[in-house]
């Protein structure tokens, strides 16, 4: 889940505009009416209304500040009708696990739960920290469109949640017949006060996935197939009495990539700055990272961290201050097929290392006959240890039964690095309870890996 930040006009600090949940690596689902203030019709590409992609961001807790490609929003959007929105990304986001769309509706009586940025009363100063709230599916107004909605009330007691302003666009989480959980709403308006009594609804995903489907279109290329390798959070008061939270962070070694985000209530005037640093809280001129946008919402990020122990320090600039959360996310170094490090990727010797780790061999049993003479990882301890880094734990098991396996990950790999493609790709290498079976979808993945 994210928050989708506006810079009005394309100055001042960034602030709240709504909640946004990803459904894949380069694409975010919120609500139309965040990004819309006409009918559909206006604010497709050229139009009058259209939004400005370089007014807004991303915030995600686990992946940093993004920037934003392009946004698409229905032609037939009037609110409520079709409230909906597809943001795509500028770069793909890894280590988050995308939302999956409900595909049939949710009965009335569901038990779910609503995550946003959002108010939690009126117009106060609680927008931009992330919350949870409960509720149970209830009919929906007369004025609503049967089935094209999921509604809730809440009589402002805290038993049941509501959505409020900046929740706009969040997901409606419920645990679908099979066990999964589904996003299965997005949180569009309500008919009473979002402190009180209220029969909030929400555009209802399974109704409209042909729409979504249409709205995000093709994906570009790259997977954002990253693997969190740790997470660490911490929530705490910044203002004029407390002008610092502090928050440590262990990272491994071989670690890829470290992020930091900071956000908060937007008190009038809030204005943050986030530093990173190594062995010690950092300062300002001692910090590997300072991150200082206009407002309080920052995010800082490190390739190929240190191992040890890094300090993301948030602190107060000026503002009546409040509430804040610090997100942590460490991500694996990226697996990549050339296993011994000469720059290029073969069968012969990328691919017999491969089948030959996951069939269990060591020492020289692993590495004879099959490095390249430019080969800069050469030693059978650091050939099996890359192997089994958590990022190249995942990237191989490549038909995704949860096991890495040499006569169906191994073999597949090799044919794949033989540049055999299509059936000839899987045919007979295939585990039985293989969760990933197309051909091209395995050598996307596998082409991920040559990145």
């Amino acid at each position: 889940m994210g928050l989708l930040l506006h810079r009005y006009g394309g100055t001042g600090p960034w602030l709240a505009r709504c909640t946004l949940s990803l459904i894949s690596p380069t694409r975010a689902l919120t609500a139309a009416h965040c990004l819309c203030d006409a009918g559909g019709g206006l604010c497709q590409p050229g139009r009058a209304y259209a939004p400005r992609v370089d007014e807004y961001r991303v915030l995600i807790q686990n992946a940093g500040i993004l920037a934003v490609a392009s946004v698409a929003i229905p032609r037939g959007f009037s609110f409520p009708d079709q409230d909906l929105a597809v943001v795509a990304l500028a770069e793909p986001v890894g280590g988050v696990a995308p939302a999956t769309l409900a595909e049939l509706e949710s009965p009335l009586g569901s038990v779910g739960h609503i995550v946003g940025f959002g108010h939690t009363s009126g117009w106060g100063d609680t927008i931009g920290l992330k919350r949870v709230g409960n509720l149970v599916t209830a009919p929906c107004g007369a004025d609503l469109k049967p089935g094209a909605f999921l509604c809730w009330e809440s009589d402002g007691s805290g038993a049941s949640a509501d959505t409020c302003v900046g929740d706009s666009g969040a997901p409606l989480l419920i645990t679908d017949g099979s066990g999964e959980e589904v996003l299965a709403g997005i949180a569009s308006g309500g008919y009473g006060a979002c402190d009180g009594e209220d029969l909030a609804f929400d555009t209802a995903a399974a109704t409209h996935l042909e729409t979504i489907a249409l709205l995000a279109g093709s994906e570009p290329g790259g997977s954002g197939g990253e693997t969190l390798a740790g997470t660490a959070r911490r929530s705490g008061q910044l203002g004029p009495g407390e002008t610092q939270q502090v928050l440590s962070i262990e990272v491994p070694s071989g670690a890829g990539r470290l992020t930091i985000v900071g956000n908060g209530v937007e008190q009038r005037g809030n204005d943050y700055v986030l530093h990173l640093g190594y062995g010690a809280p950092p300062s300002a001129d001692s910090a590997a990272c300072t991150s200082d946008r206009p407002g309080l919402y920052e995010a800082c990020t490190l390739g190929a961290p240190r191992a040890g122990t890094w300090y993301a320090v948030y602190g107060y600039k000026a503002g009546l201050g409040g509430e804040v959360q610090i997100s942590a996310t460490i991500y694996a170094a990226h697996c990549r097929l050339d296993l011994d490090d000469d720059g290029r990727l073969d069968a012969l010797t990328d691919g017999l290392l491969a089948l030959r780790h996951l069939a269990g061999r060591s020492g020289r049993e692993l590495t004879d006959a099959v490095l390249a003479p430019g080969a800069m990882r050469t030693a059978a301890g650091d050939i099996a240890a890359y192997l089994d880094s958590p990022g190249c734990v995942s990237a191989l098991d490549v038909d995704g039964d949860g096991a890495r396996l040499p006569e169906t990950d191994g073999g597949i790999i090799l044919r794949w690095l033989f540049g055999l493609r299509g059936p000839a790709l899987v045919d007979g290498a295939i585990a039985p309870t293989a969760t990933r079976t197309d051909p091209a979808t395995i050598s996307a993945a596998l082409d991920a890996l040559h990145q």
